[in-house]
Formats: C-alpha cells, sequence, structure tokens
C-alpha cells in the first residue's frame, strides 16, 4: 500500500512540473533576458539556454541588483559562457521570489537583469501597475500577489518627465 502511494505522489509530482525556458541573450546579440519576468509552479525547470553572446547567470538579493547574493547556496552559471552550447537548469523548489542577472560587466547596469516568482498556484500571480509622479519623475512599480506572501515588488522604473 506503502508503495502504491509512493508511486502515485510521484506521478502526481512529475504530471504537474514543466519547463520554462529562458533565453540568455536576445536573437540580435542583445543584452538580455528573455522572459525577463518569470512564472514557475514548484517543482517546475527553469532552463536558462544561451541564444547569443557571453553571458553569466548569477542570483542576487534584490530587484535590479548587479550584486551577487549572500545566500551561501545561491544560484549561478559558475561562470561566462558563450552561446549556443550552454544550458543551466534551475528546479523551482521553494515557494518565493528570485532574483538574477548578468555579471558580465555592464550588461546588469544595461538592464539584464530578472525576476523568478514561484508559487504553488500560478493563478495567483497576476503583476500590477502603479503609476505615481512626484515631481520631475514618473515611478512605475511591478508588484505581484501571492496567497501565501502578499504583495511583493518585482521591478519599478523611474523615467524623468
Amino acid at each position: 500500500m506503502l508503495l502504491n502511494f509512493l508511486f502515485l505522489t510521484v506521478l502526481i509530482t512529475c504530471i504537474h512540473a514543466s519547463k520554462v525556458i529562458v533565453s540568455v541573450g536576445g536573437l540580435k546579440g542583445e543584452n538580455i533576458f528573455v522572459p525577463q519576468i518569470i512564472h514557475a509552479r514548484v517543482n517546475d525547470q527553469i532552463i536558462f539556454s544561451w541564444v547569443s553572446g557571453s553571458h553569466s547567470v548569477v542570483e542576487s538579493d534584490l530587484p535590479r541588483s548587479c550584486a551577487k547574493s549572500a545566500k551561501a547556496d545561491a544560484f549561478t552559471s559558475g561562470g561566462e559562457f558563450t552561446a549556443p552550447n550552454k544550458t543551466m537548469v534551475l528546479l523551482a523548489t521553494d515557494i518565493g521570489i528570485k532574483y538574477f542577472y548578468c555579471d558580465v560587466p555592464g550588461h546588469c547596469e544595461n538592464g539584464m537583469y530578472g525576476t523568478i516568482i514561484i508559487s504553488d498556484d500560478l493563478l495567483t500571480l497576476t503583476p500590477t501597475l502603479e503609476v505615481s509622479s512626484a515631481g520631475p519623475e514618473i515611478i512605475e512599480i511591478y508588484r505581484v500577489f501571492t496567497e501565501n506572501y502578499g504583495y511583493h515588488i518585482i521591478d519599478f522604473r523611474i523615467f524623468t518627465a
């Protein structure tokens, strides 16, 4: 009986797990991650696939941060690699939000960073946009709501009016 239960548990986990592909570098040589905001469920495989250029994938602690995470178990591609013969697989194990960037000089500073949102239910991942005007700047704040963790800021942009 226990063996049947374990088999069923493994089968259900495999059925619900999927693969999420993230392009590292654009088709025209751009320094980007596509998509920049990744939605995944627990047990999904997030596959970073090098498309063009030389890039890395390094976890950070904050959105749009170009500094390596202080966590001992932070994920990384293990260095800079050149397309097209590189992939990196990250298993989405814990519900929450993770941030990452390219560590090649100048890439992160010019927008090569991203966000991974891991939830137990993709239906709760609805980004919202807030636009506020404070003096000469307009700030867009992208938030996401998860049932387990409430609202989180996943990205923001500041425009000068």
